[in-house]
């Protein structure tokens, strides 16, 4: 199958390939920025469950000069790959069904609620049996077989690109990353690896020790990162000073955040209770809470309980999966609305680590940071750009504060400044963070 790529009569700048939604925040601004300067992209998607109604991608396939496609269904392929791919971007291990016909009319006998509670039932269990025995049989034992190194030339000779870029996820052996990248190796095509969130770690970290070896194994001509703490980490780790370029972040820098703010359109999150104090959690990357696991459950719950405060709990992006298992039916889970928006709908916002946390200094909302539930060193609380508290009683009197007392804070905007010199513009006040990233993909000025 030969799908339609960017610019038919001059090669991409750059073929970009995404595999997850958070990833997609980081990259959307680069290939934005280089469309609006008159380059040609292609975007490829490795992941057959990315949904193609998503803002994201829809963002993408309006943009002049950018092309957006399955990796499973695009370029030059044999039968066998053509048929695979058809089978992987199949929604046959997402089955939906519309309420209508003679479905319409049982609403008559049985209720609308309990016909629509069946329908969700038999649309989960049919997808789980399509994920099941369908989609993740092809995924981990037939697509490695034939998508790779062949493939994976075709592929590039197909598509041209000047630069390959990647996130820091990447490696060699999560799904078809391993064929791509040595195809490009081979044709001297360079291979970048931009940052997939912003580090909000002030110094050492053993969290991504294993990123950093993945990243060393991988070979990227360049890595990417917003701030010289995270390379001085990753030199730390042992990695090539030569190859680290801090140019900031793509994701919360001016020019993507006010293009972001319009794109997004206003839905707050469906709350149980309304008035009071808004406050948003934002929860960590995966189960890695610790030791503070227990302490964190029993801080929200606290929360939940008081009178003046409305909290609504939102878990990491990347998995979107609540870990916290005391909090069912007690806090409000934002499972599916934007970051952006809940920041929009909150007075407050409380985490530890996530990188949506800057997201809130973007909005100028108050940021509390909960030391007691975390024993990390964070970049924002040592440039004093939060509400730093120590247990849960200074927790509770904050909130009590907010709510007296409005937008009062104890950091300054010369904090908040500071923050935002070092994390966002990468200690180049004012820099074009964009046009920074171009420049090191188009190969162009000394970075």
């Amino acid at each position: 199958m030969t799908g339609a790529r960017s610019g038919e009569s001059v090669p991409p700048a750059a073929l970009f390939l995404v595999y997850k939604f958070p990833d997609l925040d980081h990259l959307v601004p680069v290939v934005t920025r280089l469309a609006k300067e008159g380059k040609a992209v292609q975007v490829v998607s490795l992941n057959p469950l990315l949904n193609s109604e998503d803002w994201r991608i829809k963002h993408l396939q309006q943009l002049d000069g950018v092309a957006y496609d399955s990796v499973y269904r695009l370029g030059h392929q044999t039968q066998l790959e053509a048929l695979i791919g058809w089978l992987l971007t199949r929604p046959l291990f997402r089955a939906s069904f519309r309420t209508g016909g003679v479905i319409g009319s049982l609403h008559t006998w049985f209720g609308q609620r309990l016909i629509t509670l069946l329908l969700i039932r038999l649309r989960g269990a049919v997808g789980s049996l399509g994920r099941r025995f369908i989609y993740l049989p092809v995924m981990r034992w037939v697509t490695p077989r034939v998508f790779g190194d062949s493939w994976g030339l075709r592929m590039l000779e197909f598509i041209c690109p000047c630069a390959l870029v990647v996130d820091h996820s990447a490696r060699f052996s999560l799904l078809v990353f391993g064929p791509l990248m040595r195809a490009a190796r081979s044709k001297g095509i360079r291979v970048l690896a931009l940052p997939h969130s912003l580090s909000l770690f002030a110094g050492h970290t053993k969290a991504y020790a294993l990123a950093y070896n993945r990243m060393k194994a991988a070979g990227f001509d360049a890595v990417v990162v917003p701030h010289d703490r995270l390379k001085d980490d990753m030199i730390a780790h042992g990695m090539d000073p030569a190859s680290i370029k801090v140019l900031g972040s793509a994701r919360y820098c001016h020019e993507w955040v006010q293009t972001l703010h319009k794109i997004v359109v206003r839905e707050p999150p469906l709350v149980k209770k309304h008035g009071g104090l808004k406050v948003l959690y934002m929860d960590r990357g995966a189960d890695r809470h610790g030791h503070f696991k227990d302490s964190v459950q029993r801080t929200l719950l606290t929360l939940a309980k008081l009178d003046f405060v409305n909290l609504v709990y939102k878990p990491h992006p990347r998995s979107n999966k609540v870990w916290l298992s005391k909090l069912s039916g007690r806090v409000t889970m934002a499972t599916k609305t934007d970051s952006v928006n809940l920041v929009r709908w909150s007075d407050a916002v409380i985490g530890t680590v996530s990188s949506g946390l800057v997201e809130a200094l973007v909005q100028d909302k108050t940021l509390i940071y909960p030391a007691f539930l975390n024993d990390e060193q964070m970049l924002f609380d040592e440039l004093g750009a939060c509400w730093r508290v120590e247990d849960l009683n200074q927790l509770t009197s904050a909130l009590k504060a907010l709510r007296v007392g409005g937008n009062s804070r104890p950091y300054s905007s010369e904090a908040l400044k500071g923050f935002e010199n070092l994390a966002i513009f990468g200690g180049m006040a004012n820099r074009d963070v964009l046009g920074s990233y171009v420049d090191l993909i188009l190969g162009q000025g000394e970075q």
